[in-house]
């Protein structure tokens, strides 16, 4: 699991590969499963800076 951070001071939707989306309310911190972490639109968020990486747990 990741866990992330919405920086933003406002809500954020994201559309994942695989068609459904995820909002984020504004500072909300939420788990992401490794698919949706390595969704298009969740890395495109991040590297725009609006979406932190807190936390990264292997689950082995």
């Amino acid at each position: 699991m990741i866990k992330v951070m919405n920086k933003l001071r406002q809500p954020l939707a994201i559309t994942l590969d695989d068609g459904n989306s995820i909002i984020f309310l504004a500072r909300e911190k939420k788990d992401l499963t490794t698919e949706q972490y390595n969704s298009t639109e969740v890395q495109k968020h991040i590297n725009l800076g609006n979406l932190i990486v807190l936390e990264i747990v292997d689950s082995q």
